[in-house]
């Protein structure tokens, strides 16, 4: 069996990859040269070797994996697509283009799905869940309620054209919030025009049950880092149309790695199960990330959550603003909006003086927001090369990804606290995608908080707002960084891929079970 498999190989099976500078090339065991190898830059200490060699049996474990993502080009509005799989000998030779980079991902996360118009985003839902045949997608996050970043979803987790999803994480708000939000896309609807779906009111009335509906196995609330670790009574409001006690037994897990691990090690992960809906569990966390379960794999990725809450001032006076404009005595707020048809109603025929308490609580401030980091588990054990774009060398492998939604990053408790939040995994960010589409209400450019290389903004203006703002793009190239600006047109996505594998092992390591790759460190 063997001899037959060695008979079988491709040519390309006797070569040795070699890196060594800044652009590599195969050699075979004479030396020659066979092809090019487009990897640009290597992120890590030293040098390394890829040798192509036969697979042995038992060694199912690949000690490679390619991640790959992309920001779609939805403008005005939040798109982003991650995805991991196992190195391949034909990664070698080029990434992928487009959406076709995730056609055979092993794990597939995305984060944020909206647009302002929406058609940019319908557009891009399309391609991806064309590309993707097995219609699976592990984790959708979602980092706000506004509708440029979420107004996709229906389409994306559409039972017949979309994709069906595992889990969705999304910032747990109280019902202050919830009506907050609503009230915020009235004011927005009311000075610029445009509409408020059926989705988004049913999310502001009920954000659990209406996500429960796609039929997620789970519903991950995140919690804000705080001194409190109870549980906000007030939220998120909704009727369970399940018993609580756990009648409707929800899909077995049991089986699956864990993949909750602590942010923080030094402190437990606080966790609260509340009552499933729709055969959905769902989850109440602080101090937790998911750990990408890939059970092809052996290199291990984190997708990180941080949240910061909205000003407890700023929602009180919303409260007292509501209640003055309903009518309703002072302090019931919280008595009103428990009841489903007060919930319903403010979203239906309330929507001007909603808008008014919001304009006067608020102005044109933002609300809660999810940020999210992704990147590997143990960054220190693993080398990178980047395919896509130039990137400095760094001994840690600085290879993360950090999407902002709509974070406050311009006042300094807020960027003390974001920079608390995010720990260590701040410095490894490689790619730093600017929080409200690079508006300068969000960011300081004498501040920013992170030594990214690359720098995105998501943004395409149908307004005369200036997103991204040029004084921010100034501040990215007083960094020597690259800015990119992603629009609504196609050719503006912005794409990366990695190879990443093992630091310091001995090989030869497998890449890909039954292919004739692995990867050989030096």
């Amino acid at each position: 069996m063997a001899a037959d498999a060695a008979q079988q190989k491709p040519a390309a099976c006797n070569a040795v990859v070699e890196n060594r500078t800044a652009l590599g090339c195969f050699r075979d065991r004479r030396g020659s040269t066979c092809r090019t190898l487009h990897d640009r830059v290597v992120r890590m200490s030293r040098p390394f070797a890829i040798e192509v060699i036969p697979a042995e049996a038992g060694q199912t474990r690949p000690n490679a994996i390619v991640h790959d993502r992309r920001q779609m080009p939805v403008g005005q509005g939040g798109f982003h697509v991650g995805a991991l799989r196992a190195l391949t000998l034909d990664d070698l030779f080029g990434s992928r283009r487009g959406v076709a980079r995730f056609q055979a991902a092993d794990y597939l996360y995305v984060y944020d799905c909206g647009s302002e118009p929406k058609a940019a985003v319908i557009r891009e839902i399309k391609a991806l869940a064309a590309a993707r045949t097995s219609q699976r997608l592990d984790v959708l996050v979602l980092s706000h309620f506004d509708r440029d970043h979420i107004c996709g979803t229906p389409h994306l987790l559409h039972a017949k054209t979309g994709l069906r999803v595992d889990t969705i994480v999304l910032p747990y708000i109280n019902d202050v919030e919830q009506i907050a939000a609503f009230a915020r896309a009235a004011a927005a609807v009311e000075d610029h025009g445009g509409e408020i779906d059926d989705f988004f009111s049913d999310l502001c009335v009920d954000p659990v049950g209406t996500l429960a509906a796609f039929g997620p196995e789970r519903i991950i609330l995140v919690r804000a880092e705080g001194p409190d670790g109870a549980v906000d009574e007030t939220g998120p409001k909704g009727e369970p149309d399940e018993p609580a006690d756990g009648e409707r037994k929800t899909r077995d897990r049991s089986r699956r790695e864990p993949d909750l691990i602590a942010k923080d090690p030094a402190r437990p992960i606080d966790q609260v199960r509340l009552p499933q809906r729709r055969g959905a569990e769902v989850l109440s966390v602080r101090n937790a990330a998911l750990r990408a379960v890939d059970p092809t794999t052996a290199i291990a990725w984190k997708l990180s959550p941080h949240v910061r809450d909205a000003d407890p001032a700023d929602l009180a006076k919303f409260r007292t603003e509501v209640e003055t404009r309903m009518g309703w005595g002072p302090g019931t707020f919280a008595a009103q909006v428990a009841r489903p048809a007060i919930r319903r109603q403010l979203v239906t025929t309330k929507r001007t003086p909603l808008a008014a308490a919001y304009r006067e609580a608020f102005g044109d401030k933002n609300l809660t927001s999810l940020s999210l980091y992704s990147g590997p588990l143990e960054p220190e054990t693993l080398d990178a090369r980047c395919v896509d774009h130039d990137l400095p060398l760094h001994p840690l492998t600085k290879i993360g990804w950090l999407g902002t939604g709509d974070a406050h990053l311009r006042l300094g408790a807020d960027i003390a606290a974001f920079k608390a939040g995010l720990g260590a995994d701040l410095d490894l960010v490689c790619t730093f995608v600017l929080p409200h589409h690079g508006s300068i209400e969000n960011s300081d450019p004498t501040a920013l908080v992170s030594q990214a290389e690359q720098w995105v903004a998501s943004a395409d203006p149908i307004h005369n707002w200036k997103h991204p703002h040029w004084k921010l793009q100034a501040a990215v190239d007083g960094l020597g960084a690259n800015f990119h600006h992603v629009r609504a047109s196609e050719h503006s996505a912005f794409d990366e891929c990695f190879h990443v594998a093992r630091r310091g092992v001995t090989g030869p390591f497998w890449v890909c079970g039954p292919d004739w790759l692995c990867w050989h460190i030096d």
